[in-house]
This record gives structure tokens, C-alpha cells and sequence, in this order.
């Protein structure tokens, strides 16, 4: 039949979300958007661990490259004992190692001497910044004047130190010692650990270690074999002065410049 004049067109109604069905969707958006940003502050977290993780473990290689090149040169000379003394004190909850090297051109901080070479260096763990330890190293020129001895060039080789320890090989008893007293002999061997950071489930244990073992090439020169007669070492613009003593403990008690 045809539509008649006057009839009512009826449409079907057009269906809405109600006010629970929008709810709804909002909180299950809102679930999706609480996983994602989890998600990505998980992932955040876990790139800033193995960041930390990595430069620990490169700042501990550093260090073990520094110690090493150090005794690969040391230098001892039984006339002039005072200043080349190699000193070694384990008596503290970190070790202190000060000996008299030939460094390589590639030593860290090699480029404010020169062609200075030979250099008393010093190992030792003192407070940083944030008040936790770190391995800081110390350097001057033998041939240097006394009055320029305090310009020592101070850098931080390691940050947020938990070890740092040294062993000493005795070829006499056979047996590695936690010690060495004789400052105008040197070790055969000398092995060392240096371990920085944290690990998160037991703080006792370093995030990052490095164990490395050296042999001594050098032996001390005995006092017939060298040319000068007499016992002071000559220095440049000044009388040098023998190499300071450890401190208690082997830990200085006062942090170091910013380099």
C-alpha cells in the first residue's frame, strides 16, 4: 500500500553508551595506560642499572690498568731508599700503595709532566663527594722542586668503592701474604682486587670486581752499581724530600680537589 498523506514515518531509535559503559571504558583505558607506564619505568630503571653496572665495571678496569702499569715500571734504588720506598699498608679496611715507577706515555694524567717519567705514585681510598670511598690516585715527578710537592694531580680512578686489598707473594715460604714491611725490598708478585658498587639484594657484595695478578720485573739496584757517591738525589729548582708516610690506616683523611 502506499504511504497516505498524514501518515507518521517511524525510524528506528539510534542506540548511545550509557554513563556505566563510558565508566567503564575509561577505567580499562586507564588500566592500559597504569601497564604501560610501568612498563616504561621498569625499562628505565633497568637501563640506568646496567649503565651504572657498566661504567663500574669500566672505571675498575681503569684502575687495575693503572695499578698494573705502575709495578710493571717500579723503580728502587738502595741508595736513594728514602725516595724510592715502596710502601705497601694493609692494615686498613682499604689498602694504601705508594711506589716509585717509569710510567708509560698511556698512564693516566701523563700529560702535566712531560717527559718526566719516573714518579712516585700513590693508591688510596678516600671519602668522595657523597661521603662513600673511591680510589684516588696521586702522582709527582721525582725530579721535583719541595716547594711544588703539594701539585700531587689527584684522580679518581673508581667511585663508590666497597674493596680494595693486596696480597704479596713470599717465594721464601711459598704463600701469598697479607702484608709486605720490607720497604727496600720489592715483592716477586703482587696481586690485587678492586671492587666498586653495590649489588642490590646483598650490599656486602661489589657490584663489579677485578682480580689482577703482576710480576715484578724490576729488582732493587744495589748501592755499588750506581755512579753517584753520594746519597741525595739530584732534583731540579730544589732539594727533594722523602716520600710521605702512610696514614693510619692507610686512608688519608682528607678528600682530594676535583681534578
Amino acid at each position: 500500500m502506499g504511504k497516505r498523506p498524514g501518515d507518521t514515518v517511524h525510524r528506528p531509535a539510534a542506540r548511545a553508551f550509557t554513563l556505566l559503559e563510558v565508566m567503564l571504558a575509561l577505567g580499562i583505558l586507564m588500566m592500559v595506560l597504569g601497564v604501560i607506564y610501568s612498563t616504561w619505568m621498569a625499562i628505565l630503571r633497568s637501563k640506568k642499572a646496567a649503565d651504572k653496572a657498566a661504567l663500574h665495571a669500566q672505571r675498575s678496569r681503569i684502575a687495575l690498568r693503572a695499578l698494573q702499569d705502575a709495578l710493571e715500571g717500579v723503580q728502587v734504588f738502595q741508595r736513594n731508599q728514602p725516595y724510592y720506598a715502596f710502601i705497601a699498608d694493609t692494615s686498613g679496611d682499604f689498602a694504601y700503595l705508594s711506589l716509585a715507577s717509569r710510567l708509560p706515555a698511556s698512564f693516566p694524567g701523563s700529560g702535566f709532566f712531560g717527559d718526566q717519567t719516573l714518579r712516585r705514585v700513590t693508591f688510596a681510598a678516600e671519602p668522595g663527594t657523597n661521603n662513600r670511598p673511591q680510589l684516588v690516585m696521586r702522582q709527582y715527578p721525582l725530579l721535583l722542586a719541595t716547594n711544588a710537592m703539594n701539585e700531587d694531580y689527584p684522580i679518581v680512578l673508581a667511585q663508590d668503592l666497597t674493596d680494595f686489598l693486596l696480597e704479596f707473594w713470599d717465594n721464601r715460604r711459598g704463600e701469598w701474604l697479607p702484608e709486605w714491611t720490607y720497604t727496600n725490598q720489592l715483592p716477586p708478585v703482587v696481586r690485587f682486587l678492586v671492587g666498586v658498587g653495590e649489588q642490590r639484594n646483598d650490599p656486602s657484595m661489589p657490584q663489579a670486581f677485578q682480580v689482577q695478578t703482576v710480576a715484578l720485573s724490576a729488582a732493587p739496584v744495589p748501592s755499588d752499581l750506581q755512579g753517584r757517591p753520594q746519597g741525595a738525589l739530584p732534583v731540579r729548582g730544589g732539594t727533594n724530600a722523602p716520600p710521605p708516610n702512610p696514614p693510619p690506616g692507610g686512608n688519608p683523611n682528607t678528600p682530594p680537589p676535583t681534578p
